[in-house]
């Protein structure tokens, strides 16, 4: 009798000691399964951003070159202001993004007036930086004391 208790006590703690196995496994293999999906997922949605990012990249830099190009036969720098702000108008309403573009000479005066007001971004420590910059800089995006919309100011000048 003793036998047959310690036989079914034996073989009852197998069982159970398979099925905690069985349910461990299972377990381990569903994580790893949705760490994968959970990865697949990240990587593709961080490939669709990287294309869209890209194509909106690749717009601004048309669009910037238009502006550039229209600027190119300024004469002075009253005039390539206000074909910058005349561009930058029309390719804002093309693409929302350009609106938010505000180009600064080389003393930091942003060139669109705002309530009247010229924007000065000469004291912003990105600008500081990059005042000797031998090419196009952007700012960090900033908010504007007048107007409290978020912009990003470009250098246009080169100083040597």
């Amino acid at each position: 009798m003793l036998r047959l208790a310690s036989l079914l006590v034996f073989s009852n703690v197998a069982v159970a000691s398979i099925l905690i196995f069985g349910v461990s496994l299972s377990l381990k293999n569903s994580r790893n399964a949705d760490i994968y999906e959970a990865q697949q997922a990240a990587a593709n949605l961080a490939n669709s951003l990287s294309i869209e990012i890209g194509a909106q990249m690749h717009l601004i830099e048309n669009s910037l070159s238009t502006i550039a190009f229209r600027v190119s036969d300024a004469n002075s720098e009253d005039e390539r202001n206000k074909i910058v702000t005349k561009e930058l108008a029309e390719q804002g309403m093309l693409l929302s993004q350009v609106s938010n573009l505000r180009f600064a000479d080389a003393s930091g005066a942003v060139g669109i007036k705002i309530n009247g007001k010229t924007t000065d971004v000469s004291e912003f420590s990105h600008f500081i930086s990059a005042a000797h910059a031998e090419r196009m800089v952007f700012s960090e995006p900033v908010v504007c004391d007048d107007s409290n919309e978020w912009w990003a100011a470009a250098k246009t000048e080169c100083n040597t």
